[in-house]
Formats: C-alpha cells, sequence, structure tokens
C-alpha cells in the first residue's frame, strides 16, 4: 500500500513559498490519532485593510485520514489575522484531493501547482466582498441561513439566535461588509467546535452562502 504523507505536500508547498503555521491532530473514540491537519498560510498573498495593513492571508489547510482510506484533501482559503478564522473556499479550482497511489515528487508538485495562482483569485473575492456593505436585512438573513447550515430550520432560538450571530466581538469586526459579516457569523457559530472535519465543511458551507451576494 501506498500512503502519502501530509508533511511531504507540505515541503512541496513550502517550495512555492507557503509557510507551515500549525498541525492539529484529531482522535477517535479509542483515543487513536485518525486524521492529521496541517495549515499553512503565504506571506506574499494578502489583502490589506483601509490603512494598508495586512488584514487576511492566503490559507491552505491539508486535511488526511491516517489510514489512507480516502484521499488527502488539500483546501485553499482566505483567514483574517485579527481572529485567525475565514473562508476556506468549496469551488472545484481552489482544493485538491490526492489519493494515496504511488506518485513521484513531480507528480506531487503538479497536482498542487495551482493553488499558488488560485490564490489570486480568492484575493480579488475577499477584496469583492470588502467593497459590499449589506443591509440589516441581508445581514441577518445570511445570519438565519448560517444557523440553518449548523443546527437545521428547527433550531432552538434560545440557543443560538441570529442576535448571537451577528455580534460583534471587537472593534474591527463592526464594518457591515460581507467578508467582515461572514467572519463575524462564522466564528460566532464555529467556535465551539472541536471536530476539524465538521469546521472545515461547515466554513466551506458557510462560505458558500456569503459568495452569492458578491454576484
Amino acid at each position: 500500500d501506498t500512503f502519502i504523507n501530509p508533511l511531504s505536500v507540505a515541503e512541496v508547498l513550502q517550495g512555492e513559498g507557503w509557510e507551515l503555521q500549525g498541525v492539529a491532530e484529531q482522535h477517535n473514540k479509542r483515543r487513536q490519532v485518525s486524521s492529521h491537519y496541517l495549515r499553512l498560510h503565504h506571506p506574499d498573498l494578502r489583502v490589506k485593510d483601509v490603512k494598508g495593513h495586512s488584514d487576511s492571508v492566503a490559507t491552505i489547510v491539508i486535511s488526511n485520514q491516517c489510514n489512507g482510506a480516502k484521499p488527502m484533501n488539500v483546501d485553499l482559503g482566505m483567514f483574517r489575522q485579527v481572529c485567525s478564522n475565514g473562508a476556506i473556499r468549496k469551488d472545484e479550482v481552489s482544493k485538491t484531493r490526492i489519493p494515496h497511489i504511488q506518485m513521484n515528487s513531480l507528480q506531487l508538485a503538479n497536482s498542487l501547482k495551482h493553488l499558488t495562482t488560485a490564490s489570486q483569485c480568492v484575493i480579488a473575492e475577499v477584496e469583492r466582498m470588502k467593497e459590499i456593505n449589506l443591509s440589516l436585512n441581508d445581514i441577518k438573513k445570511l445570519a438565519y441561513d448560517s444557523i440553518v447550515k449548523r443546527y437545521g430550520k428547527n433550531f432552538d432560538n434560545k440557543l443560538v439566535s441570529v442576535e448571537d450571530v451577528i455580534r460583534s466581538r471587537r472593534y474591527q469586526d463592526d464594518s457591515n461588509d460581507l467578508f467582515t459579516v461572514f467572519n463575524r457569523i462564522q466564528e460566532n457559530l464555529t467556535h465551539d467546535i472541536t471536530n476539524y472535519d465538521r469546521d472545515i465543511k461547515l466554513n466551506k458551507e458557510l462560505c458558500e452562502l456569503a459568495s452569492v451576494y458578491a454576484n
């Protein structure tokens, strides 16, 4: 059997200028490590705020099951530095699935090289989202739809409400532009999720909801 180590993928990406920022692992019910997760940032692929300061940075998240039963997932996104959360894209151009098959270093590099180029598209989308100011009705609708994504249509309003998920945690989040609103909602809805796969899945779904307002 062939197993591609996620660190090998990270090393290829490091050759393209990506920097390893963190690693994590998921345990199964028997307390055995079942999955690994790596996060990389690219220091040259950033979105700046109105003052010219770095606001968000292009990020790649590598997710891999230890048993090699499923392909390794490599997802591209944009994360705000002030809160360490952000958008993981769901479209095909922003992800790569690497099967655990015999693959040389050149083949591995070729399967990943489009991600750096695709980052420019993600940056452009984030900049477009930052230019779109939402009305209060749109903010509440996005918040409601986001709650439904996590809890379903019959969610308990005493457990979570629209007002809860649109609440700002810091002064940098007070803006009503689409990207900031999305991050407020995303952070408030996912801060208590401890399962990495569930967190990534919900992040993608919320990003897809927000992208509707950017079109």
